[in-house]
């Protein structure tokens, strides 16, 4: 015949242990394990796991900000932008812009306010020859090599705002609209 003292309960309870503890007649301890508990915190475990798979998933894939899903390239007649769809609030995003076929010595590069007003631009490669604010858009002016008819402009650029971003990116010859979803 078994039984539980009361400090041994009391310890039971001050654990929060599913365990009984029963010391036996021959001063041996007795261990009773409540198996529906045990298989309720294997469950708990493995959505855990599941979870913390997911997590790492979308980290290497790229929906949290620079990777494979993340990066994007959109063409339209010469010009090409390369830029991350997914970054994160006060990141520093690489935007990289391809211009084709450039007649004229000097070449134009259009933003739109709204979009220039959440990043705050940190560096232009080459620099620009002189910016031109206007109501609705930013006018940055480039100085091409002469022995070239493309040239390649890097932005980088610091978001300041969480959501989804949209843009049209214009050159002399070609618009392109693009969307970005900075994540806190």
């Amino acid at each position: 015949m078994s039984h539980s003292s009361a400090p041994e309960k009391r310890l039971a309870q001050r654990l929060n242990c599913s365990v009984e503890l029963r010391i036996m007649k021959n001063d041996q301890l007795e261990l009773e394990d409540n198996v529906e508990h045990h298989r309720l915190f294997w469950r708990i475990k493995r959505v855990i796991w599941v979870l913390m798979l997911v997590i790492v998933i979308t980290g290497l894939s790229g929906f949290t900000g620079g990777g494979i899903s993340s990066q994007r390239t959109v063409i339209n007649d010469g010009l090409a932008v390369t830029y991350e769809r997914y970054s994160r609030k006060a990141s520093i995003i690489p935007f990289q812009i391809h211009i084709e076929n450039i007649s004229s010595d000097t070449f134009l590069l259009k933003f739109n306010n709204d979009y220039l007003n959440k990043f705050l631009i940190k560096n232009i490669s080459p620099a620009p020859l002189f910016t031109v604010a206007g109501q609705n858009s930013r006018s940055l002016y480039f100085l091409k090599e002469r022995s070239s008819s493309k040239v390649d402009i890097t932005i980088h650029m610091k978001s300041e705002e969480i959501g989804n971003v949209y843009t049209m990116v214009e050159t002399d010859n070609a618009k392109l609209n693009l969307k970005q979803l900075i994540l806190p």
